[in-house]
């Protein structure tokens, strides 16, 4: 996550990027990640909602896996058709 915000704030800040960054102002963002629990906690989708917020950007939603006993893509197949659905 470190490195998505490090990249992604050069979008803003180098020179030549200034013109990419802007083109993300509007855009949704959204994000897919897993955890060990059934949702992640609530500091690490915050801190995409204020880079997303920051960037001029809108945030999406999420879709989490819970695979504290590892991921079991069929436990998850309805939650991937609902999430892709909001695209």
């Amino acid at each position: 996550m470190k490195t998505f915000i490090d990249r992604i704030s050069d979008y803003l800040e180098l020179p030549d990027l200034l013109e990419k960054g802007r083109k993300l102002r509007g855009k949704k963002g959204y994000v897919i990640c897993t955890s060990i629990s059934d949702s992640p906690d609530e500091p690490f989708i915050n801190a995409f909602k204020e880079t997303f917020s920051y960037l001029g950007m809108d945030f999406g939603g999420f879709i989490n896996a819970n695979c504290i006993n590892g991921y079991k893509a069929e436990l998850y197949e309805n939650d991937i058709k609902a999430f892709i659905e909001k695209f």
